[in-house]
């Protein structure tokens, strides 16, 4: 059935990156089992599937645009749009939180109020494990992670963008033309302190925390994948020929 494609229908299909193993065997599962759509939508989870391939996809869509921007020739420029791109990438590992959080919500039948189905909130996480405590310690082993999410998420939507500079030699921060500025001279840095302000920056320069915008990847991928990969388990799980 085409259900075995339903990441297909995401960003992955526009991506230079391969679908997540996890995705690929959800959809084989679904696919082999399903009688058609509706059956898929009514007992094999496809809102979720589709959802959580969305969210998952659109992560990895930020990723490769920063990481893109990041190796342009105009520095000056990447350091404009890449405050716009984080805060795409920061809301996209938070939406994608959610989606795994509703998806848990409906699989052990949690009835939550829709402000606690949220991974970055305690109650779920609290009524998850009373429902399944294996399960429940999966997902609460990652709660640094939520925490770091949640924390970098609210201060780029609700206070101020990532802070992006170019920095390096006294010559080049005198507004020198980018093809008067050479890569060897300066780099792009992140304020590795969600929520400061440009003003901070110029009055305490010296307790600034300096990062790579690209540092969040190989850190929050690591949560990012084992999460992908449990919650589609669990979704094989709660499926006809699964195991629960």
């Amino acid at each position: 059935m085409p259900v075995t494609h339903f990441y297909a229908r995401t960003m992955y299909s526009r991506l230079s990156v391969a679908v997540p193993q996890p995705l690929v065997a959800l959809g084989e599962f679904v696919g082999a089992r399903a009688k058609h759509m509706n059956d898929a939508y009514e007992n094999f989870h496809l809102d979720h599937c589709e959802n959580i391939a969305r969210r998952a996809a659109d992560i990895s869509f930020y990723e490769q645009a920063i990481s893109d921007e990041l190796k342009s020739a105009d520095m000056f420029g990447a350091a404009l749009i890449l405050p716009t791109q984080l805060t795409g990438y920061l809301g996209s590992v938070k939406s994608f939180l959610d989606a795994i959080a509703v998806c848990l919500n409906d699989l052990f039948s949690l009835k939550l109020a829709p402000l606690n189905i949220d991974l970055c909130r305690p109650k779920l996480l609290e009524m998850l494990a009373a429902k399944d405590a294996v399960t429940g310690s999966r997902y609460a082993m990652h709660s640094d992670f939520y925490a770091a999410v949640i924390r970098w998420r609210n201060a780029a939507e609700h206070q101020v963008a990532p802070l992006v500079f170019v920095c390096g030699t006294t010559e080049a921060r005198r507004g020198l033309e980018t093809g008067q500025t050479s890569r060897a001279d300066v780099e792009i840095r992140l304020v590795n302190q969600p929520g400061l302000r440009p003003s901070d920056v110029v009055k305490l320069p010296g307790a600034i925390k300096w990062t790579q915008p690209d540092s969040f990847f190989p850190i929050w991928r690591v949560s990012i994948d084992h999460l992908l990969k449990d919650v589609c388990e669990e979704i094989i799980a709660h499926c006809p020929d699964g195991t629960k």
